[in-house]
């Protein structure tokens, strides 16, 4: 019998769509393969019963976990993201329970290949893999936090979560990147290289001697940035594909909200009372 894969990913109530997206782009790519998905969440809703069609149709296992945000309370929230980026700091300290290892995704990704072969990487003395994301001003090679195999063990035995609340609580002047600077900063030295297949983000496409033609080259798509595929504005040479996953979901009925001049008038008066007040009050989705 395979060995089966454990998934986690964690999310706000605004991306249960993207979420539905990702899973069904992995259960497509995987039909061989039995996956147990934990989903951490923070809230209860009935959207939640959407994912529950994805997971029957696909005949795999959802559990979904729901996290206590009192341990988050004092990490740094600017940009596009909320709290449930941090999740993942925490997440271990439910999942050790259910299993000694894990993949962790993000939900603004496209599965494109086995995972089996990832899953069964072996992190040696690591207790992390992950994918490099470049050189940071402090002249360290960093990855990128939207991918990871954990070693749950590892991460309990040696207190893992309390550094990285630590950390993300007292260094809010060190952190941009949210929680994946806390994760560099936790495992500085100390994670597995991957095969950058496994996740190919906007920002390594966006490199000109990056350039990717050939899908089938790429295991996961990683859409980072504050623009997403379901945004009408947004460019990436492979967008489509988050589209190709949708219409097989309970969200195929999805339309862009960018292509309205509602919108356009609502994010104008959003600029001009940024511009008068001299703050940034308001997000600005174009």
């Amino acid at each position: 019998m395979k060995d089966k894969i454990h998934i986690a990913t964690t999310i706000d109530i605004t991306y249960i769509q993207h979420l539905g997206v990702m899973l069904c782009s992995l259960f497509e790519n995987n039909l061989e393969n039995k996956f147990t998905v934990y989903v951490l969440v923070d809230f209860k809703d009935s959207a939640l019963n959407k994912l529950k069609i994805v997971f029957n149709k696909y005949k795999q296992e959802l559990k979904v976990i729901y996290i206590d945000l009192a341990p988050l309370k004092n990490v740094k929230i600017d940009g596009h993201i909320s709290k449930a980026t941090y999740f993942r700091l925490i997440m271990p300290e439910y999942l050790v329970k259910f299993t000694e290892k894990i993949i962790y995704l993000d939900t603004d990704i496209i599965i494109n290949d086995n995972l089996m072969p990832l899953w069964q990487t072996d992190l040696g003395k690591y207790p992390l893999a992950a994918v490099n994301e470049g050189i940071n001003e402090s002249k360290n090679i960093f990855f990128n936090a939207g991918v990871l195999l954990i070693d749950l063990r590892y991460w309990i035995e040696n207190n893992i979560t309390q550094k990285c609340l630590e950390f993300a609580t007292n260094n809010h002047e060190k952190i941009i990147l949210w929680d994946q600077d806390v994760l560099n900063e936790i495992f500085k030295g100390k994670w597995k290289q991957l095969d950058q297949k496994w996740n190919v983000t906007s920002n390594f496409l966006n490199q000109t001697s990056n350039k990717v033609n050939d899908f089938s080259q790429i295991g996961i798509i990683h859409f980072t940035g504050a623009l997403k595929p379901w945004h009408f504005h947004y460019e990436n040479p492979f967008k489509d594909e988050y589209f190709k996953y949708l219409k097989k979901t309970p969200w195929k009925k999805f339309h862009f909200k960018e292509n309205t001049l509602c919108h356009h008038y609502k994010q104008l008066i959003k600029k001009v009372v940024n511009k008068l007040t001299g703050k940034k009050i308001f997000k600005i989705y174009v």
